[in-house]
Order: structure tokens, then sequence, then C-alpha cells
């Protein structure tokens, strides 16, 4: 499984909640048990409460059985994809009531409990053509398990040794992720998802050069005080997916966001008539611009020092809209005053044509359409800093454009003195869970060719007493 699977919590959880249907269900799996077979250096670590999924999609769970709703069983009639058919196919006797994904380094983990060892050992066996080996951590190919626990590498690598599962074990309480602040509140998994990172250490893991790393760091520590981590929560619910992220500082409190901030001005929005396929907006107070303005100032931002003085007129909410032609409009409220070096900017540089109507600059490259109106989008801007809302179908080359979504936002908006990043989905059916919107779609993420037969799945239909 390749790491572009393995960076999107949404694929994740698919793939979790296919691994995981049919199995039987342990009463007395314990989150805290997985936790303490995790690194205490790991850069991420996200729990998938599976079991709370499949309920919230309609699915019944009697103790021993994850049987399929209706509504699951015939989104899965509809899908056109083959690897989710073949995800649906075998049984691994995996205790469906959670799983837990984290990277060390820049390897990926997935680790769950084991109801039924022995059919585990089958399907696995029978999938990768090699048997287990080894004495107690036993090991095939990029699989492992020892006593009622299993290990899955989602590295590039697609290989696993029993050395590295005994370290696993082998962790004390101080050097496992249970000695982290954030662990006891993953042990109740009040969430679908909810996961931690480290900051720099999820940054290592991506891959940055040095130059990009420290513009990164200057970029953080100009907006944040002490940011250290991040936190994140998301949700599965009917007609909507919701996920908020928070940076918290070595205290483990929220880190205090060191910039002048504002709301946008929702009616801004909705004022300015007309559609798109993507909106953008931010509030910028003639303050914040002041701040920034003395930030970028001798740290490096050559180009940003360049053009700020050209931006020191604005005060207000900025809207910029884009049509599904690629075109571009917006507009951008001012002081009123001083307006002539971002007009010659917007016209010279970027080719709009520019009105000033009082203290707005509206600006265009002519006619804008799209999906979205801005009545239609200006609810989901409220309360935030700075924020997006895009159709899917924007990009009709974008496998989300046929996920079954009608519209995707992402807003940073103040909460307890600092930022948080709230991203929500809202699917065509308001009325059923967007698991099964997105099924019914019939594209959910693809598993890479060579290894979509690695997770099968048995399926007992939920049939109804007529039937």
């Amino acid at each position: 499984m390749t790491h572009s699977l393995c960076r999107n919590p949404l694929s994740l959880l698919l793939v979790a909640v296919m691994l995981l249907l049919g199995s039987c269900r342990n009463s007395t799996t314990n989150i805290h048990d997985l936790l303490a077979t995790l690194p205490k250096d790991a850069s991420t670590v996200v729990a998938f409460n599976v079991h709370s999924s499949l309920e919230k999609a309609g699915c019944k769970i009697d103790g021993s059985k994850v049987e399929l709703s209706p509504e699951m069983k015939a989104a899965l009639d509809k899908t056109n994809n083959p690897d989710v058919r073949q995800l649906f196919n075998g049984e691994y006797g995996i205790d469906p009531e959670a799983v837990v994904i984290f990277i060390e380094g820049r390897d990926v983990y997935l680790t769950g409990f084991l109801a039924r060892p022995d059919d585990f050992v089958k399907a696995v066996s029978q999938q990768t053509g090699a048997p287990f080996e080894g004495n107690g951590v036993k090991t095939s190919r990029n699989y492992a398990y020892k006593d009622n626990q299993f290990w899955i590498s989602l590295s590039n690598d697609q290989t696993i040794h029993s050395s590295e599962v005994e370290r696993f074990l082998s962790l004390s309480e101080r050097l496992s992720f249970t000695a982290n602040d954030y662990a006891d509140s993953m042990v109740d998994l009040s969430h679908d998802i909810q996961g931690w990172s480290n900051i720099v250490g999820i940054v290592n893991a991506i891959g940055l050069d040095f130059q990009e790393r420290q513009f990164f760091r200057m970029g953080l520590e100009t907006l944040f005080d002490d940011a250290v981590d991040l936190t994140f929560t998301a949700d599965f619910d009917k007609g909507s997916f919701t996920s908020i992220t928070q940076i918290i500082n070595s205290k483990g409190k929220p880190a205090k966001f060191l910039l002048p901030a504002d709301k946008i001005d929702v009616s801004t929005i909705s004022g300015d008539n007309g559609s798109a396929g993507l909106f953008m907006a931010v509030a910028l107070p003639e303050k914040l611009v002041q701040e920034i303005s003395k930030h970028v100032e001798g740290k490096g931002f050559s180009l940003l020092g360049a053009i700020m003085p050209m931006f020191k007129c604005i005060d207000g909410t900025s809207l910029l809209r884009m049509g599904i032609d690629g075109r571009i409009a917006g507009l951008i409220t001012t002081t009123g005053q001083n307006t002539a070096s971002l007009t010659d900017l917007l016209t010279s540089q970027f080719g709009f044509k520019v009105n000033k109507d009082g203290k707005i600059l509206h600006f265009s490259q002519g006619e804008v359409s799209g999906p979205l109106t801005n009545d239609d989008v200006a609810p989901d801007f409220k309360g935030a800093t700075i924020g997006m809302v895009v159709s899917p179908g924007m990009n009709q080359g974008d496998a989300s454009a046929h996920m079954g979504l009608r519209k995707i936002s992402a807003m940073l908006e103040g909460y307890n003195g600092s930022m948080q990043l709230r991203i929500t989905a809202t699917s065509n059916n308001e009325k059923e869970n967007i698991l099964i919107s997105i099924l019914e779609a019939g594209s959910m993420p693809s598993v890479p060719s060579s290894r979509a037969n690695e997770f099968p799945n048995e399926i007992e239909e939920h049939h109804s007493p007529e039937s």
C-alpha cells in the first residue's frame, strides 16, 4: 500500500471497515492495550472507531457478527470499482472494535486485535502465498501477529520483521505512547477517528528539504506561539463528514495565535451575487495587514516584502471565486484610500478588470459560473478567519468528483485564543450516512492493484424479516 493511501484518513477508514466486516467482536478490546505497543516517538497515531462507524452506517453488531444494513449492501452492489468487490470476499478473524495506524520515522503500521487468530493465519497465508514463519512473533511478508494482536506494514517496502514487532511488544509504559498526554483522550474514542501528530516529526516524515523546513518553521513561528503537536478528530454522519484539527503547545494546551484575527463578513460574501466552483475568503483587518508587514521584513520573505506595501489599503473581507472554466472574480474590502497601487497590481500583473464601489474593489476576468452560488457557501464561512469551499465536480479528473459529494469546505476559525481547522464534506443525500453515499457513487478510493487482494472479507448480508 502506498504512502498516498496512508495519508488519506478517509481511505484508511474505508480500508479498515472492509478489513473488519464479518469479523467477530471481542467486547474486552481495550484501546489502551494497543497504544501500549506503540513507540512514544511515533510521529503520528490515528485510532479508528470502526464499531461506531459501522453502526452509524446502519450495520448491526450482535456481539459476534457484523451484518450489513440493506442500504450498505445496496450501495456495494452499485459500486463500479473492482477493488471494492474484491475487498469483501474473505474472513480475517479481526476484532472490529478499533484499529490504530501509527507512523514511526517513515514507516507506517496498522495494528489491532484478533478475535480468531487461526482464521487470520489461514486468510493471510492464502492471499500472500507465504506461510507464517518464526517463533513467538510470526510473519508473512507485510503481516505479523503474536497471540491475539496483529500488525500490517503499510510502508512501500511491503515487509515487516519480527524484531520490529518484538520491540513494540517490549516497550515499557514510559517508552510507549501511553506516556503521551493525549493517550487518555484516545482511549475513550468518542469520535470515529481520533489522532495526534508531532509537527516536527510529520514534517520530517514527508521529506521536506532543509530550505522547505526552514520556511515552514518561520511561518509557523510567525503564526503560533510554541506550536508542537496537532490533534484531530473526524466523524461520519448523515449527509456530512467533519474533521477538526487543533494546534497544541508543549503544555498540551491550544497554541496561542500571534496575529490579530477577525471573522469573515458573511454578508459581504452573500452580497456578491454570483456562482463558481471554488470560493476562497479571508478576513484581513488593517491591523493584521500591518502586523504581517512587520513580520515579513528581514525574515527571508523577499517576495512578500516587496508587494506588502500594495496591500496596506486592505481592511476587511476579501473573496475570490473561480469558475469551472478557470476564470476568476472577486472583491477586496479596503480602507477606501490609497488603492491605486493595489488596483495597478490587479490590472497590470493579473489582467483583471477592476471596479471600485465605495470601499470595495471588484475584480474579474469576465463572467464566472459554477455549481455553487454565493448564498450556498456563505453560511460555511460563518465564524471563520480564512476558508475555502469547493465543488468536487470542479475538476472532473479528481476522484473526489465521483464520491457523491456536493461540496467540501476548509475553514480556519478561532478557538480558545488559537486557531483550528474545520473540514466538512457534504454529500448529495442528507438522509444517509456519508460512507454509504460514497459507496453509492461507485468510486471509493482504490487499493493499488498489487495489493488489492490483501484486504478481503466475508460479508453477511442483513436480511429483512420478510426475506
